[in-house]
Protein backbone atom coordinates (compact mmCIF):
# COMPACT_ATOMS: atom_id res chain seq x y z
CA UNK A 1 0.00 0.00 0.00
CA UNK A 2 1.42 3.37 -0.97
CA UNK A 3 0.67 6.74 0.56
CA UNK A 4 1.42 9.56 -1.84
CA UNK A 5 2.41 13.02 -0.67
CA UNK A 6 0.12 14.93 -3.00
CA UNK A 7 -2.60 17.51 -2.54
CA UNK A 8 -5.65 15.60 -3.75
CA UNK A 9 -8.88 17.13 -4.95
CA UNK A 10 -12.12 15.83 -6.36
CA UNK A 11 -14.34 17.33 -9.01
CA UNK A 12 -17.43 16.53 -11.01
CA UNK A 13 -18.17 17.39 -14.62
CA UNK A 14 -21.54 19.03 -15.07
CA UNK A 15 -22.29 20.11 -18.63
CA UNK A 16 -18.57 20.50 -19.20
CA UNK A 17 -17.95 22.69 -16.16
CA UNK A 18 -16.01 21.19 -13.25
CA UNK A 19 -17.60 21.41 -9.80
CA UNK A 20 -15.24 21.00 -6.87
CA UNK A 21 -16.38 18.55 -4.21
CA UNK A 22 -15.34 21.19 -1.65
CA UNK A 23 -18.68 22.77 -2.47
CA UNK A 24 -20.15 20.30 0.02
CA UNK A 25 -17.29 19.04 2.14
CA UNK A 26 -13.62 18.18 2.59
CA UNK A 27 -11.97 15.23 0.83
CA UNK A 28 -9.75 13.14 3.10
CA UNK A 29 -7.96 9.80 3.31
CA UNK A 30 -7.21 9.02 -0.31
CA UNK A 31 -4.66 6.19 -0.09
CA UNK A 32 -4.12 4.34 -3.38
CA UNK A 33 -3.48 0.65 -2.91
CA UNK A 34 -1.05 0.80 -5.79
CA UNK A 35 0.30 3.60 -7.89
CA UNK A 36 -1.87 4.10 -10.99
CA UNK A 37 -0.54 2.85 -14.26
CA UNK A 38 2.59 1.22 -12.89
CA UNK A 39 3.96 -1.63 -14.94
CA UNK A 40 3.08 -4.95 -13.39
CA UNK A 41 5.44 -7.90 -13.05
CA UNK A 42 4.65 -9.33 -16.48
CA UNK A 43 4.06 -12.98 -17.10
CA UNK A 44 7.15 -14.67 -18.44
CA UNK A 45 6.39 -16.54 -21.66
CA UNK A 46 8.69 -19.39 -22.56
CA UNK A 47 9.37 -20.03 -26.23
CA UNK A 48 12.01 -21.70 -28.37
CA UNK A 49 14.01 -18.49 -28.55
CA UNK A 50 14.12 -17.99 -24.78
CA UNK A 51 11.93 -16.23 -22.27
CA UNK A 52 10.00 -13.14 -23.35
CA UNK A 53 7.67 -10.70 -21.62
CA UNK A 54 4.93 -8.41 -22.96
CA UNK A 55 6.22 -4.92 -23.68
CA UNK A 56 3.15 -2.93 -22.63
CA UNK A 57 1.86 -4.46 -19.41
CA UNK A 58 0.02 -1.97 -17.21
CA UNK A 59 -2.48 -2.16 -14.38
CA UNK A 60 -5.86 -1.53 -16.00
CA UNK A 61 -7.11 0.28 -12.90
CA UNK A 62 -6.73 0.36 -9.15
CA UNK A 63 -8.90 0.79 -6.08
CA UNK A 64 -8.65 3.35 -3.30
CA UNK A 65 -10.69 4.43 -0.25
CA UNK A 66 -12.17 7.91 -0.20
CA UNK A 67 -13.73 9.82 2.69
CA UNK A 68 -15.65 13.09 2.50
CA UNK A 69 -16.21 15.14 5.63
CA UNK A 70 -19.43 17.08 5.07
CA UNK A 71 -19.41 20.73 6.11
CA UNK A 72 -22.03 22.99 7.58
CA UNK A 73 -22.70 26.30 5.91
CA UNK A 74 -21.42 25.44 2.42
CA UNK A 75 -22.10 26.36 -0.33
CA UNK A 76 -24.15 28.94 1.63
CA UNK A 77 -24.78 29.70 5.27
CA UNK A 78 -28.31 28.36 4.93
CA UNK A 79 -27.25 24.93 3.63
CA UNK A 80 -27.87 22.08 6.06
CA UNK A 81 -25.60 19.11 6.56
CA UNK A 82 -28.15 16.57 5.31
CA UNK A 83 -28.78 18.57 2.15
CA UNK A 84 -25.06 18.31 1.43
CA UNK A 85 -25.14 14.59 2.16
CA UNK A 86 -27.97 14.03 -0.31
CA UNK A 87 -26.23 16.11 -2.98
CA UNK A 88 -22.93 14.24 -2.68
CA UNK A 89 -24.60 10.81 -2.72
CA UNK A 90 -26.60 11.71 -5.81
CA UNK A 91 -23.57 12.89 -7.73
CA UNK A 92 -21.08 10.26 -6.55
CA UNK A 93 -23.17 7.10 -6.85
CA UNK A 94 -25.68 7.68 -9.66
CA UNK A 95 -22.97 8.23 -12.28
CA UNK A 96 -24.85 11.08 -13.91
CA UNK A 97 -21.58 13.01 -14.00
CA UNK A 98 -18.00 11.97 -14.57
CA UNK A 99 -16.02 12.05 -11.34
CA UNK A 100 -12.31 12.95 -11.40
CA UNK A 101 -9.60 12.51 -8.81
CA UNK A 102 -7.13 15.36 -9.10
CA UNK A 103 -3.64 15.85 -7.66
CA UNK A 104 -1.05 18.62 -7.83
CA UNK A 105 2.35 17.08 -8.43
CA UNK A 106 5.87 18.51 -8.40
CA UNK A 107 6.92 17.53 -11.92
CA UNK A 108 3.71 16.99 -13.92
CA UNK A 109 1.67 19.85 -12.43
CA UNK A 110 -2.06 19.26 -11.95
CA UNK A 111 -3.15 15.87 -13.31
CA UNK A 112 -6.43 13.98 -13.08
CA UNK A 113 -7.93 10.51 -13.48
CA UNK A 114 -11.59 9.42 -13.79
CA UNK A 115 -13.08 6.92 -11.33
CA UNK A 116 -16.33 5.28 -10.22
CA UNK A 117 -17.70 4.34 -6.82
CA UNK A 118 -17.86 0.55 -6.46
CA UNK A 119 -18.83 0.24 -2.77
CA UNK A 120 -20.39 2.54 -0.27
CA UNK A 121 -21.16 4.80 1.23
CA UNK A 122 -20.64 4.01 4.87
CA UNK A 123 -21.38 6.79 7.28
CA UNK A 124 -20.09 7.89 10.66
CA UNK A 125 -20.01 10.88 13.01
CA UNK A 126 -23.27 10.56 12.71
CA UNK A 127 -23.74 10.71 8.92
CA UNK A 128 -21.32 13.64 8.64
CA UNK A 129 -18.54 11.57 7.07
CA UNK A 130 -19.06 9.44 3.95
CA UNK A 131 -16.69 6.59 3.10
CA UNK A 132 -16.49 5.08 -0.39
CA UNK A 133 -14.40 2.45 -2.15
CA UNK A 134 -13.58 3.67 -5.64
CA UNK A 135 -11.92 2.30 -8.76
CA UNK A 136 -10.23 4.23 -11.52
CA UNK A 137 -11.48 3.70 -15.09
CA UNK A 138 -8.14 4.42 -16.74
CA UNK A 139 -4.59 3.25 -16.03
CA UNK A 140 -3.18 6.72 -16.72
CA UNK A 141 -3.38 10.20 -15.24
CA UNK A 142 -3.77 13.03 -17.74
CA UNK A 143 -2.93 16.74 -17.67
CA UNK A 144 -5.85 18.64 -16.14
CA UNK A 145 -5.51 21.29 -18.85
CA UNK A 146 -5.32 20.58 -22.59
CA UNK A 147 -1.63 20.13 -23.49
CA UNK A 148 -1.86 20.21 -27.30
CA UNK A 149 -4.68 22.51 -28.43
CA UNK A 150 -5.65 22.18 -32.11
CA UNK A 151 -2.04 21.87 -33.25
CA UNK A 152 -0.99 21.08 -36.80
CA UNK A 153 0.17 17.45 -36.47
CA UNK A 154 2.10 17.57 -39.73
CA UNK A 155 4.56 19.83 -37.93
CA UNK A 156 5.03 17.09 -35.33
CA UNK A 157 3.64 16.56 -31.82
CA UNK A 158 5.76 15.77 -28.76
CA UNK A 159 4.06 13.69 -26.08
CA UNK A 160 5.73 15.08 -22.97
CA UNK A 161 4.24 12.43 -20.66
CA UNK A 162 5.53 8.97 -19.88
CA UNK A 163 2.50 7.04 -21.21
CA UNK A 164 0.88 6.79 -24.67
CA UNK A 165 -1.89 9.25 -25.57
CA UNK A 166 -4.96 7.27 -26.63
CA UNK A 167 -7.67 9.97 -26.61
CA UNK A 168 -6.57 12.52 -29.19
CA UNK A 169 -9.25 14.40 -31.13
CA UNK A 170 -8.41 14.83 -34.82
CA UNK A 171 -10.17 17.15 -37.28
CA UNK A 172 -9.71 16.67 -41.04
CA UNK A 173 -11.09 19.44 -43.26
CA UNK A 174 -10.82 21.41 -46.48
CA UNK A 175 -10.93 18.65 -49.05
CA UNK A 176 -13.61 16.87 -51.11
CA UNK A 177 -11.93 13.50 -51.42
CA UNK A 178 -9.83 11.01 -49.52
CA UNK A 179 -7.68 12.37 -46.70
CA UNK A 180 -5.32 10.21 -44.63
CA UNK A 181 -3.41 11.30 -41.55
CA UNK A 182 -0.61 8.87 -40.66
CA UNK A 183 1.46 8.80 -37.50
CA UNK A 184 4.68 7.77 -39.19
CA UNK A 185 6.28 7.03 -35.80
CA UNK A 186 4.11 3.94 -35.24
CA UNK A 187 2.41 3.54 -38.64
CA UNK A 188 -1.14 4.10 -37.35
CA UNK A 189 -3.53 6.15 -39.52
CA UNK A 190 -7.05 7.49 -39.88
CA UNK A 191 -8.67 8.12 -43.26
CA UNK A 192 -11.88 9.83 -44.39
CA UNK A 193 -13.53 10.01 -47.80
CA UNK A 194 -15.38 13.32 -48.02
CA UNK A 195 -16.46 12.95 -51.66
CA UNK A 196 -19.97 14.19 -50.87
CA UNK A 197 -19.15 17.06 -48.51
CA UNK A 198 -16.47 19.58 -47.66
CA UNK A 199 -17.52 19.65 -43.99
CA UNK A 200 -14.86 19.10 -41.38
CA UNK A 201 -14.84 15.59 -39.90
CA UNK A 202 -13.99 15.18 -36.20
CA UNK A 203 -12.46 11.88 -35.08
CA UNK A 204 -12.51 11.21 -31.34
CA UNK A 205 -10.07 8.37 -30.66
CA UNK A 206 -11.28 7.74 -27.10
CA UNK A 207 -15.02 7.85 -27.81
CA UNK A 208 -14.54 6.06 -31.18
CA UNK A 209 -16.77 8.57 -32.96
CA UNK A 210 -16.50 10.08 -36.45
CA UNK A 211 -18.75 13.09 -36.94
CA UNK A 212 -19.17 15.55 -39.77
CA UNK A 213 -19.53 19.19 -38.83
CA UNK A 214 -23.09 19.86 -37.65
CA UNK A 215 -24.13 16.19 -37.65
CA UNK A 216 -24.90 13.92 -34.71
CA UNK A 217 -24.63 10.56 -36.44
CA UNK A 218 -21.31 8.79 -36.89
CA UNK A 219 -19.98 8.95 -40.45
CA UNK A 220 -18.62 5.41 -40.33
CA UNK A 221 -19.32 4.69 -44.00
CA UNK A 222 -16.63 7.17 -45.05
CA UNK A 223 -14.03 6.31 -42.39
CA UNK A 224 -11.13 3.87 -42.22
CA UNK A 225 -8.55 3.26 -39.49
CA UNK A 226 -5.57 0.95 -39.45
CA UNK A 227 -6.18 -0.12 -35.83
CA UNK A 228 -9.27 -0.60 -33.60
CA UNK A 229 -8.09 2.22 -31.27
CA UNK A 230 -7.78 4.58 -34.28
CA UNK A 231 -4.48 6.27 -33.38
CA UNK A 232 -2.10 6.58 -30.42
CA UNK A 233 0.69 9.03 -29.79
CA UNK A 234 3.76 7.32 -28.42
CA UNK A 235 5.97 8.81 -25.73
CA UNK A 236 8.27 11.50 -27.06
CA UNK A 237 8.27 12.83 -30.61
CA UNK A 238 5.52 11.84 -33.06
CA UNK A 239 5.83 12.67 -36.75
CA UNK A 240 2.88 12.76 -39.16
CA UNK A 241 2.07 12.88 -42.85
CA UNK A 242 -1.16 14.09 -44.47
CA UNK A 243 -2.14 12.83 -47.91
CA UNK A 244 -5.03 14.00 -50.07
CA UNK A 245 -4.69 17.71 -49.34
CA UNK A 246 -6.76 19.80 -46.97
CA UNK A 247 -5.79 20.39 -43.34
CA UNK A 248 -5.57 18.50 -40.07
CA UNK A 249 -5.61 19.58 -36.42
CA UNK A 250 -5.05 17.53 -33.28
CA UNK A 251 -6.05 18.19 -29.66
CA UNK A 252 -4.72 16.03 -26.82
CA UNK A 253 -3.44 15.89 -23.24
CA UNK A 254 -0.20 14.30 -22.08
CA UNK A 255 -0.59 11.08 -20.06
CA UNK A 256 1.30 9.91 -16.98
CA UNK A 257 1.89 6.59 -15.24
Amino acid sequence: MALHDYAYGLRLDSAGSPTLISTWGTVTRIIPETSPGLRINPTVIANIHGDSTPDRAFYNNYEFPLEIQLDYGVPSTTTKIYENRSEVLQRMTHHTEKVWLERDTTFQGVVEIPFRVIRGPRTSDPDHRLAFICRTVSPFWRDAAVTHSAVNPVSGVTNGGDAPIHDAVIVLSGQNGVQRLTNTTNGEYVEVDADTTSNAITIDCAARTIKQSGADADDVANFTAGDPWFMELVRGANTFSLSGGGAATLTARDKWL
